[in-house]
C-alpha cells in the first residue's frame, strides 16, 4: 500500500476537487520456481494518465494504491488499485481534450 500527495507538482496552484475515482487493474503470470511468464501486459504503464484523460481532469492528488499477488498453482493474479481525488486546475486547464470541450 501507498500513499502519494499527487501526481504533478501543484505547488502555488489552485485547483478544485471534482470527483474521487477508483480503479483497478489485474493481469496474470505463468510462474514456474523463480521464473515467471507474463500471460497479459500490465496495463499501468500510463495510468495517471489514463485515469486522468477518461475523466476529463488535470491531476489527481490525495492518491492511495495496493498491490496484491494470488498464487494459484502455477498461475498468478497480480492486482494493482488505486483511488484518487481527481482536479481541475483554476485558471485554466491543461488538458487538451477539456478545452475543447468547453469551447464548444
Amino acid at each position: 500500500m501507498g500513499i502519494a500527495p499527487s501526481n504533478r507538482p501543484l505547488v502555488n496552484q489552485p485547483y478544485e476537487i471534482v470527483r474521487s475515482i477508483e480503479k483497478e487493474y489485474k493481469w496474470y503470470s505463468f510462474d514456474i520456481g523463480i521464473y515467471s511468464f507474463l500471460l497479459d501486459k500490465p496495463p499501468i504503464e500510463n495510468l495517471y494518465e489514463d485515469l486522468i484523460k477518461e475523466n476529463e481532469g488535470d491531476a489527481l492528488v490525495n492518491i492511495r494504491y495496493f498491490n496484491e499477488k494470488g498464487i494459484f498453482g502455477f498461475i498468478s493474479r497480480h492486482r494493482f488499485g488505486i483511488k484518487a481525488d481527481l482536479v481541475r486546475l483554476n485558471g485554466g486547464s491543461s488538458n487538451p481534450n477539456l478545452k475543447k470541450r468547453l469551447t464548444q
